[in-house]
Parts: structure tokens; sequence; C-alpha cells
């Protein structure tokens, strides 16, 4: 790049009624490599310039007819030629002369008597920037021809993503309901193969359900399709309520729930996917503890907003894994205490639905020392 800046060469069209001067610059500039073109007055200049589109204009200010200023005005009018750059060439050294050509739309002037090696380091940074600028220019051009693919690829994906969600939740919602009335079958109850591949179906069918759920979920987030009920609802109801349905499951690892619920007025929200956000958060907790641990929530306000607190005794997230946490799909080193599954889709869900309702997410912990988070859902103005 270096090397092709050096040895830069480029169209130019000069624009000079006087004869000397036209010499010294078609000689100076074509020795240096440069393509040139001259004309003698601003009209053949206006005629010139939109058919040949030169890489740089050299144009003399004080010219009969049409001056150099009026040109460059002309110039700069006009979409094929409005971007070429001009340098005024002038034996007007009054600072007012100087300015004037820069509001007209000049890029640099040369001062008569012309300076050769003046000439040819003030042509070449001209080239050299008109250069640089043209393949910053197509370079954003293809980013953001790159960019607008991936967007498109983003959409398609997430369109399949909720299609084939969609057409797989019927059958595997079947398949679960059918695995209990087996379940319960007397003929079955007493073979306990049957009971043990029952067992497989059924706990395979749930946590298939739950990732097509999650595929629904973050697809139409990331659609821009949420579509929330927002409506006056007590956090402190929708947080007892979603302990009581995790409690089992608790319960179940030997780990007990414990609450500190402060009186909160209430407040804006979607019950159902705020109620969701806390069941990731609880499970989470449980998945990450091992038996005769404690979970504690917390419900308090902070600031302007309500505080909820999820706080466990868990094996902890690293630092490295915290910085990917919410992202879809991580690949996390800590891994479930009791060999339970993950969809890999909660977290990103979860901050994608408080972000929704204008609030935000927390999330403090290390390894071996547990895990806290931490969500913030507005007080009402």
């Amino acid at each position: 790049m270096q090397d092709l800046l050096e040895n830069i060469k480029g169209d130019i069209l000069i624009v000079d009624d006087n004869e000397v001067n036209l010499d010294i610059l078609l000689r100076t500039l074509k020795k240096q490599g440069h393509n040139v073109t001259a004309v003698t007055n601003g009209k053949d200049a206006l005629k010139i310039a939109p058919r040949t589109q030169p890489d740089l204009i050299l144009l003399d200010i004080m010219m009969p007819n049409m001056d150099g200023y009026d040109v460059c005005r002309e110039l700069k009018m006009n979409e094929i030629t409005k971007n070429i750059p001009v340098i005024f060439i002038t034996a007007k050294n009054a600072v007012e002369d100087i300015v004037k050509g820069f509001q007209v739309g000049g890029v640099d002037y040369l001062a008569k008597p012309i300076n050769r090696q003046e000439i040819c380091a003030r042509v070449k940074n001209q080239l050299v920037m008109r250069s640089l600028i043209s393949s910053r220019g197509k370079m954003i051009a293809q980013l953001e021809s790159s960019n607008k693919k991936l967007i498109e690829a983003d959409k398609l994906k997430n369109k399949f993503l909720g299609m084939a969600a969609h057409d797989l939740r019927n059958p595997l919602s079947t398949i679960r309901g059918f695995s209990e009335i087996l379940k319960k079958e007397s003929t079955l109850s007493e073979n306990k193969d049957a009971q043990e591949f029952l067992s497989i179906i059924h706990e395979s069918s749930e946590y298939l359900l739950e990732i097509v759920n999650d595929l629904l979920d973050y697809s139409m987030i990331e659609s821009g399709n949420l579509d929330l009920q927002l409506k006056n609802n007590s956090i402190k109801d929708i947080v007892e309520n979603r302990i009581k349905l995790n409690q089992f499951i608790a319960e179940r690892k030997n780990i007990h729930i414990h609450k500190s619920i402060s009186e909160v007025p209430e407040i804006i929200f979607d019950d159902r996917r705020i109620g969701q956000v806390l069941d990731n958060l609880l499970s989470n907790a449980i998945k990450f503890s091992s038996s005769g641990a404690s979970v504690s929530v917390e419900v308090g306000t902070a600031d302007q907003n309500v505080e909820v607190i999820v706080k466990d005794e868990g094996i902890g997230i690293s630092t490295e894994d915290q910085k990917k946490l919410f992202h879809s799909f991580p690949k996390l080193s800590s891994r479930p205490t009791g060999g339970e599954k993950s969809t890999g889709l909660g977290l990103a869900i979860v901050e994608k639905i408080v972000a929704a309702h204008g609030g935000f997410l927390k999330v403090q912990s290390e390894l071996g020392q547990g895990s806290i988070f931490k969500f913030y859902l507005p007080l009402k103005e």
C-alpha cells in the first residue's frame, strides 16, 4: 500500500489562460508520469471535466470571462464533478483571496511564480488523499453490503427456527402426554423395564419441549416480535408463586429456598414473561447447587427500581464465563451438579425480556463461592 501511494499517478486537468504557466505545469506533471489534459478557459473546463472525470483539477483564478472561483462553484454544483479536488493557481497572496478559494470548494492553492517541487508535492498530496478516500468508501460500501447480507441471513435463521420450533411443539406435547398416560396404565405399572423406558421417553420429550419453547422465544425476541402483555402487577405475588412452583425440584436435590420479600408497590410488567425470568434464575440456582445448599430470593427497592435478587451457594461462574453468560448457546465451563440439562438459551432470553421491560440485569460470582443474579424493573413514575 505504501509503495502504491509513493508512486501514485493520476489524470489531471489544468485550466490556465497563460501559456508559460501551462507549459511549466504540463512538462512538470508529465515528467512525474501523470496523464495531463489542458484547457485555456473556464467554459471548456466545465465541458471536459464531466466527460473525463479527472482525479484532480489545477485551476487558475485570474481568467477572462469566467474566473476560477466561478468555475469551481459550477464544478461543485455538478453531481459528476463535485467530489473532484481543485487546487487553485493564484498570484493573489492576500488572506481573503486564499480563504475565498477554500469557501467555493478548493482544497489547496499554488502561488505564482510556480515552483516545480511545490507542484509535485501538492499534487501528490491530493492524489494520495483522493485514493485513500476512495479506498475507504469502497471498504465502507463492502461492509454495508456484507452487513445487510448478515442481517438478512439472521432474519431467515430466526424465521426458520420459529417455524421449525412451532412445527415440533405439537408432536412433542403429544409424546409427553401419552408417555404420562402409559406410565399410569395398570398393565405396565409392574413392568420395570417398561416404566424405565417410559420415564426416559417422558424426560427426553420434556427436555426437547423446553428447547423448542426456548427456540420459539428466542426467534420471536430476535425478530423484534416479543409481545408484552403489560399491566399493573404485584412482583411479590409472582415471586412467591414461582418459588412454590420450583420448590418440588429443589426438594428433590435437598436444596432449601429462603425468601425475604419486602412490601413494594405494584409495577407494570408482563407477569408471564417475568415469571419466565424467575423460573430460569431459580432453575439455574438449583441446577448449579449441591445437595444441602440454600437458595435465597429477596425483593426490595433500589433507586427508582424494584430489585429482585436470586442468590445461591453453588459452584459459581468464572470471570471468563461471565463475559459470555448472556450469549446464545455459550460454551461454559460450569456444569449442573445433578447432571441436569440446559438449552443454552435461558439467560440470553432472560436478559432480553428484562431489557424489553426497561430494566437491567446484574451478576456477581466467583468459582466456588456461588452466584448472585439481580434484575431491576422500573417503578411507575
